[in-house]
């Protein structure tokens, strides 16, 4: 699914075949080691490694505050 055109970075940050390089399960709930996140946030493209960026900074995504604390640190 592509959420470029959404205005709701909260679904961005729920899609799976996005973020889920980060989690260690399908259902987005187990983040993996600090190790291998780095490795998937290097392996993502620019354009979703800037979009979760933006995403994480608008205050209506606090749902995902553990993803986006966790994303903050690879950089």
């Amino acid at each position: 699914m592509d959420y470029s055109g959404e205005s709701d970075g909260e679904n961005f940050l729920a899609d799976p075949e996005v973020v889920g390089p980060l989690y260690s399960d399908k259902d987005l709930m187990r983040m993996r080691s600090v190790e291998d996140m780095k490795a998937a946030w290097r392996d993502m493209s620019e354009d979703n490694r800037q979009k979760i960026r933006d995403a994480c900074e608008d205050p209506q995504n606090q749902r995902e505050q553990d993803l986006c604390a966790a994303v903050s640190g690879l950089e």
